[in-house]
Parts: structure tokens; C-alpha cells; sequence
């Protein structure tokens, strides 16, 4: 960890360490292992824990490590002679002699000069061991418990590009692990001799500095030609020379370089040529390494003289250099051969990845999205400080919020006003709706069988409307002559069966999937009817008679004086089958009022809020409070919505599915965008720094910020977003996933707006693929995407074309809708 992190780190009370201790625990980073597991330490690479630094510990530091590494000590033992793990015994066994080295001199030195609290040394400083150890106080209460309280251990894998502090320390970990590897197989090979082993260290360093030198070279040239593109700009005689400058340039580095490495292997690269034969004393790696040398120099001169040729310099100078540096790689890679043979090793991995033009070409692109994708999100925050002007329709809605806040609290004021002990809210009578739907709870005919089609349920409930009607009165009776209830302040309205056409709807959009079917079977509430009370004790006692009464059986049952509507609103609301004694039986819904509620609501009219709130809250029904909480945070104390309230907002809130929300508020209820870019760049900003930047959530946060720049018509710039999205679906999801598919529409989209339709189509077919494979071909997803690419093809003017996929996305959606309905009467289409 960094000293920024150690500093950052908050403890279970709060606290933070002391930048000294902290500077301390960086420079000096073994000390970070006590904050590890120790199982997990166990399990480390060999090389991380090489890499550790451990001078300038204390002996309260060094026993601290001791007693921390101890109980683990036996499993350190056991890798004692196995291979590479062995290094971990080694390390092992350096702390630990380490530690009873320092323990007894200083010891020694406490009984020569007296123990630290009557201590006479005449060292200075530092060089005093009980000085040293005093100069880092940890009896301090820093924050943490007595108890083990450990940081988890990261895997390291390969590098995130969008994370540079995650590159730079995967890359220093790889480099420490190879140059472990390569430490022991030169020491091996040259068998200890140490002047020899430096010698073949600093030969491999400096092939791998010309290899990366070639490299960046190719980097520097391929993205100046990219600038000079976009730019449309046309090369200059001077561009040209500079261009063959740095050539040559880098061909000097690589001809130095190659100088030395033929010199080494015993070839003669200076005088007069004789036909001496020298040996070659170099070991297997340093072949192998030099022959990924020859390898990039090919490529590298490849790319050289393609450029040269491209842009008309005839330099013979460079052409000759080339020729002869290839010349001797090329003779040097035949030694190699006979060398490697005569050892009888064998070639492993490369020890790095060949660097193509098309791979660094690829890369660049990669990067260059990378910056373009950084500009847009930094330009998204920008623009959540600039002010801009409400809407109409905003402001609207904020004066709506008000008058709905108040709404409901005038409704749950006059609930405590009229149950002060809420008795109703405590009451048990909920009864949940099952997860595995029974054939006894579906409608029946008049026959007795489960209902078939709407006038099969209709005809039943014609009949058993009257029973139920006097069922109620009946329990009204029952409940005035046991508690001598007046009965005019008891009133029962009975209404008329539902309309077909909402019985259908819902019917079609609420039980459509469930089994067994048909939807029209789980419809509880065509027959129905209400009663309001003029007391709180009256309720419960009525619901306590219809829960007890034997000759029903309750299906369903809601107390929503325990969680009330939206509005805030509160009813009790059962659904109970009924015996006609006709041979089958009904389900019927009856709806319990406290009458003063009852009138208050219609007094304020909260139907009309919830119908102007319903999309918001739509499937909110177990977050309701959270919704009603987000509604109030954007409103000002002088009711308005400003750039003020809404960076306050960002800056308190840092729950992702509030921010969510409310920029899905902003964007999808209000329109206003430039509030809903604010939320999701701080949405985004968010889970980039909690999850890592390859996260699903920061795919969607990516979605969501396109979708919006789309609204807005910045379509290049949504288009850059939806690619960064895609690519973090790809590696999270794979190539066939929703997710995928979704961004693949969204991007369709943005090029049929561009009028760019030959790669509308592509997007979308390759969406169409994916939905296939996934859902089926006879689904609705594909019928929506088949119907989308028929849009592109009539506005491309091939009608023949859009006509033939419109019709089989037609089909596809009837079918789709008479199954969902679950009869066989026509439904009217509808797109998502």
C-alpha cells in the first residue's frame, strides 16, 4: 500500500495512523505483512516476498514480524528443498536469524550500558539500538481492535489498462518474479561466479532495453502517423528528415547493442576475419533472449523500410545498417542454435510478447479510445457544475412533489389521530401469496373446473355475486349483534363486476407466465366490494370474524395500515373463496376503510398523485420508503431544484442505487439532462473506485451516461461510451450475453440516426445472433430486433426487404402475446 492509502484508511473507531508511521510502513514495506493473514502469506509468490524491505526495522518491529510469521513457521519449513518455493524457506529462515542476531546484541548492549529506562550509551542517534527503537512509538491507540483485523490479500492477475497504479504494480511484480528466475539460472549455469553472472545480467538487460527501444520506437512512429491522419495534413520535406532521423536513431542504439551481444558469444566483429573459432560461454537464457532480439529487429525493420518506401526517402545509410545488423543477428541466431543443442536445454515461453505492427497498431486504438472515453467523462462532470435553466415541466413536477409530500402527511397524521396505538398496523392478518400456485386456487367455472376463457368466468361470477353480497351483510350482522355495534355506521358498498377490458389487461400482463394457466383463472377480484368503519376496533374486529369463519377460505390477504400505499393511503384488503353451493366455488375481494381516512382521501385526491408518480414508483413496492426518501432530497428548503442542491446531493450520497434512481429520475421522469449526467458520472465515479474499472456496474454506469448524451444528440460521444461498455460486457460476460446484445441495439441506434445503415444493420444482426442463441428464435426480443432492422431497411428504401421482417417480427409478437394471454382471442401488438 501506498502512504496515501495507509493514510486513508479508516479503522472500526475512526482513527488514522500517523503520517511518521505510515512513511515508515511504506519505506520499509515488510511491516505491511503483519496487516496480512498469515495463511494468506503462506500462499505468497516467492518473489513478493523477496521484494520486501526490511532495513531500518527495530527490534520492536523485527519481533513483532517474528511472533506474526511463527505460527505459520512449519508450513515454511516443509518447502525446504522443493524447487522455487524453497526461496520462501529461505526467506523464512533469513527473518527469523535475522531477528536472533539483532535480539542478542541487543541484549548484549542493554547489559554493558543498563536497561532503557537507566540507559548510558555514548552512541548517538540512531546508532543506538534502544534510540532506534524508541523512535516509533505503537503503543498509541490507532484504531484497531485487539483482535486480528486483517487486510485482504489481492490476487494479482494481469494488468487493468484503465488503472495505471494497478499496471505499475503488476508490472513490478512480474519484473521481480523474472528477474528471481533469471538470477537463479545464470547462477546455476555459470555456478556461482559472480563477476561471470553480472557479466550475463547486464548482456540481458541490454537486450531487453534495445527490444524495448524498437518497441517504442515503432509506438512513437505509428501514432504520429495516426495524429497526422486525423488531422488530414500532408508531410512535409522537413517531417520526412526528422522521421529518418529517429530511424537512424534508434538503428545506432540497436547497432551497439547488437555489437556487444555478438562479442559476447564469441563472434568477431571487429579487424580483419579470421578463421578462428571461439567459445561461446554464454547459458541458454541469454541465447533464447537474444534470438527474441533477432525476432523484433525483423519486425522492426520490416515496419522501417514499409515507411520509408511509403514516404519516398531513399536513405542508404539506414538501408545499409539494416542490412548488416540483420546480417549479424542472423549469424548470431545460427551460434545460439549450436549453442542451446550442445547444453541440451530447450526453448520454454518467450520471456515477453512479440510486439507486431498490428498488435501495437491495435493497442494504440485501444488507448486512444481510453483518452476519448476520459475527455467524455471529465467533460460530464464539467458540465454538472455549469448552471442551467429548469423546465416547465420540471417545475411542475416539483410543485406536484410538494403537494404530494403533504398529502401524505396529512394521511398518516390522521391515521395516528384515529388509531393512536396503530392496533390496525400491529394486527396479524397478512397472508402471502405462495410461490407454487395450486389448482384450488384458481377460478372455477360453473362446473367446477378451472376457468378457460373470460365468459366461462364472467358466467360464474354473475351467479356467485349475490351469495357474496349476502355473505357480507351476514358477517356485518354478526359483528353488530356481538359487540352492539350501531349498524348505520357501518356502510357496505357494493360494486359492480370489473370491466372485461381490465380483467383482460391484467389478466394478460400480471398472470400471463403463470402455471398452471390460463392468466384469466388467477383474477380474484371481479366480484368485489368495500365497507368503511367508523372505528379502528370495529376493523380489527371484522377481520378477526372473516379469519375465523369456517365457511371460507382466505386466499390473500393485505394490511396495508401496516405499509400503506404510496400516498399513504391505508385499507385492508382480503381475498377469500367463497362456496356458492352450486357446485363450485369464488373467489372474491372485500376492501376494509376507516371511514374518516376514507373521506380525507377523497378530500385530497392522492389517486390523482399516485397516477402522476406511478412510473417512478413503478415495481417499487418493497423500496417505497427509499423512493419517497429520494423524492425529498431534491427539493430545496426554497423549493427549487438547483446546481447547489444538486452537488451537495453528490457529494453526501454515495449509495449506488439512490444515485441510480435518481438519475434515472432526472433522465426518464423530468428530462433533465444535465442534472441526470451529474448523478451518473458521480454513479460512475463511484463504482470505478469500489469495484475496479471491468465491473458490470460500471459497464451499466457507462450505458447510462450514453443513454443520455444520445437524448441530448451528442452521438459520437454516447458512441464512445457504449464501446467502452461493450468491451468491459466482452471481458466480464463473454461475446454471448444480453448485456452484449443490448449495447449492440444501442449502438445500431446512434448509426441509423447517423445514417450510416450498412453498419446499423451489422450491430444489429450481431445483436439479433446473440438473442437467438440465448432466448430462442421465437421470442420477443428477437421480434423487437427483427422489427428494428426492417426501420433500417425502409429508410434505406429497400421495402421489399423491411416488408418480409416486419411481418415475421408480427408473428412472432402475436404468438408471443396470445400465449401470455393464454386464449385464443386477437391481442393488439405492442413494442417495448
Amino acid at each position: 500500500m501506498s502512504e496515501a492509502e495507509l493514510l486513508d484508511e479508516i479503522p472500526p473507531n475512526g482513527k488514522v495512523l500517523p503520517s511518521h508511521i505510515a512513511r515508515k510502513m511504506k519505506r520499509t514495506n515488510a511491516l505491511q505483512l503483519i496487516r496480512r493473514n498469515p495463511d494468506e502469506i503462506a500462499k505468497m509468490h516467492p518473489a513478493l516476498l523477496i521484494s520486501m524491505r526490511t532495513i531500518g526495522l527495530t527490534i520492536t518491529e523485527r519481533r513483532a514480524l517474528y511472533e506474526h510469521l511463527r505460527p505459520i513457521g512449519p508450513i515454511f519449513e516443509t518447502f525446504k528443498g522443493k524447487g522455487k518455493a524453497s526461496e520462501k524457506y529461505k526467506w523464512y529462515s533469513m527473518m527469523k536469524d535475522n531477528f536472533k542476531e539483532k535480539l542478542l546484541m541487543y541484549k548484549s548492549h542493554l547489559n554493558q550500558y543498563g536497561s532503557p529506562d537507566n540507559h548510558h550509551c555514548p552512541l548517538v542517534g540512531r546508532q543506538c539500538p534502544v534510540n532506534h527503537d524508541r523512535e516509533f512509538d505503537y503503543s498509541g491507540n490507532y484504531g484497531w481492535t485487539d483482535q486480528p483485523v486483517y487486510a485482504a490479500l489481492k490476487a494479482v492477475g494481469a494488468p487493468d489498462k484503465y488503472d495505471p497504479v494497478e499496471v505499475i504494480k503488476v508490472a513490478e511484480f512480474q519484473s521481480a518474479q523474472k528477474a528471481m528466475k533469471r538470477d537463479h539460472a545464470l547462477k546455476e549455469h555459470y555456478r556461482g561466479k559472480l563477476l561471470e553472472v553480472n557479466k550475463a545480467k547486464s548482456s540481458c538487460n541490454t537486450m531487453e532495453a534495445i527490444m524495448i527501444k524498437m518497441e517504442l520506437g515503432m509506438e512513437k512512429w505509428m501514432e504520429d502517423r495516426m495524429n497526422i491522419e486525423m488531422r488530414r495534413l500532408l508531410l512535409s520535406h522537413d517531417m520526412k528528415i526528422k522521421e529518418a532521423a529517429s530511424f537512424n536513431e534508434v538503428l545506432t542504439e540497436c547497432k551497439l547493442g547488437t555489437m556487444g551481444m555478438c562479442s559476447r558469444a564469441g563472434m568477431q566483429v571487429s579487424g580483419k576475419k579470421t578463421q578462428a573459432s571461439f567459445n561461446d560461454p554464454r547459458s541458454a537464457l541469454e541465447c533464447f533472449l537474444s534470438d527474441e532480439v533477432k525476432e523484433t529487429f525483423d519486425v522492426f525493420t520490416k515496419f522501417v523500410l514499409s515507411r520509408m518506401d511509403h514516404i519516398t526517402i531513399g536513405d542508404e545509410k539506414i538501408r545499409g545498417m539494416i542490412l548488416a545488423l540483420s546480417g549479424l543477428l542472423s549469424e548470431l541466431k545460427e551460434r545460439n542454435t549450436k549453442t542451446v543443442v550442445a547444453l541440451g536445454a530447450s526453448k520454454g515461453d518467450r520471456s515477453r510478447v512479440l510486439k507486431t505492427e498490428e498488435v501495437i497498431m491495435k493497442e494504440l486504438k485501444e488507448k486512444k479510445r481510453t483518452a476519448e472515453v476520459a475527455i467524455i467523462v471529465r467533460s460530464i462532470k464539467r458540465e454538472a457544475k455549469r448552471k442551467s435553466k429548469l423546465r416547465g415541466e420540471t417545475r411542475e413536477f416539483l410543485f406536484t412533489l410538494h403537494k404530494y409530500l403533504d398529502c401524505r402527511r396529512q394521511m398518516d397524521a390522521k391515521y395516528l389521530e384515529v388509531d393512536e396505538f396503530q392496533m390496525i398496523a400491529a394486527f396479524p392478518v397478512d397472508v402471502d401469496t405462495p410461490t407454487m400456485f395450486a389448482v384450488k386456487d384458481q377460478q372455477q367455472s360453473v362446473d367446477g373446473m378451472p376457468v378457460q376463457t373470460l365468459d366461462d368466468l364472467y358466467k360464474a361470477a354473475k351467479v356467485a355475486a349475490p351469495i357474496f353480497h349476502d355473505f357480507i351483510d351476514g358477517i356485518i350482522e354478526m359483528l353488530c349483534d356481538r359487540f352492539r355495534h350501531q349498524r348505520e355506521g357501518i356502510s357496505f358498498v357494493k360494486a359492480g363486476l370489473k370491466s372485461r377490458k381490465r380483467s383482460n389487461d391484467k389478466a394478460a400482463n400480471d398472470y400471463g407466465d403463470r402455471e398452471p394457466g390460463p392468466g384469466i383463472s388467477w383474477l380474484y377480484d371481479i366480484i368485489r366490494g368495500s365497507i368503511e368503519f367508523g372505528s379502528a376496533t370495529q376493523v380489527i374486529q371484522f377481520v378477526d370474524l372473516m379469519m375465523k369463519e369456517e365457511s371460507i377460505r382466505v386466499v390473500k390477504a393485505k394490511n396495508r395500515f401496516r405499509n400503506p400505499s404510496l400516498t399513504g393511503y391505508r385499507d385492508v384488503n382480503i381475498q377469500f373463496q367463497l362456496n356458492t353451493m352450486q357446485g363450485f366455488f369464488h373467489i372474491c375481494e372485500i376492501q376494509l376503510h376507516h371511514s374518516e381516512i376514507y373521506k380525507l382521501d377523497k378530500v385530497l385526491m392522492s389517486h390523482d398523485y399516485y397516477e402522476y408518480f406511478r412510473t417512478y414508483f413503478a415495481g417499487a413496492t418493497h423500496s417505497l420508503k427509499d423512493r419517497l426518501d429520494d423524492l425529498k432530497l431534491i427539493i430545496s428548503q426554497g423549493g427549487d431544484l438547483d446546481e447547489y442542491l444538486l452537488n451537495e446531493l453528490l457529494e453526501r450520497n454515495k449509495n449506488e442505487r439512490r444515485l441510480e434512481r435518481l438519475g434515472a429520475l432526472f433522465e426518464l421522469s423530468l428530462c433533465e439532462y444535465h442534472f441526470a449526467l451529474g448523478v451518473y458520472g458521480k454513479l460512475f465515479e463511484i463504482r470505478v473506485q469500489k469495484h475496479g474499472p471491468r465491473h458490470p456496474l460500471v459497464a451499466k454506469a457507462y450505458t447510462n451516461m450514453a443513454n443520455v448524451l444520445e437524448k441530448q444528440g451528442k452521438l459520437d460521444e454516447a458512441m464512445e461510451l457504449h464501446k467502452a461498455s461493450q468491451e468491459v460486457n466482452k471481458r466480464t460476460h463473454g461475446g454471448k450475453h444480453e448485456s452484449v446484445a443490448n449495447t449492440y441495439e444501442h449502438m445500431a441506434m446512434i448509426l441509423k440516426e447517423q445514417l450510416e445503415y450498412a453498419h446499423a444493420i451489422k450491430y444489429f444482426e450481431m445483436a439479433l445472433e446473440i438473442n437467438k442463441e440465448i432466448h430462442g428464435e421465437k421470442n420477443s426480443l428477437v421480434a423487437n430486433t427483427l422489427n428494428n432492422i426492417a426501420v433500417v431497411y425502409q429508410e434505406q428504401g429497400n421495402l421489399d426487404k423491411a416488408l418480409v421482417l416486419y411481418q415475421e417480427s408480427l408473428a412472432l409478437t402475436e404468438n408471443f402475446l396470445l400465449i401470455r394471454i393464454g386464449q385464443s382471442q386477437q391481442p393488439t401488438a405492442t413494442w417495448r
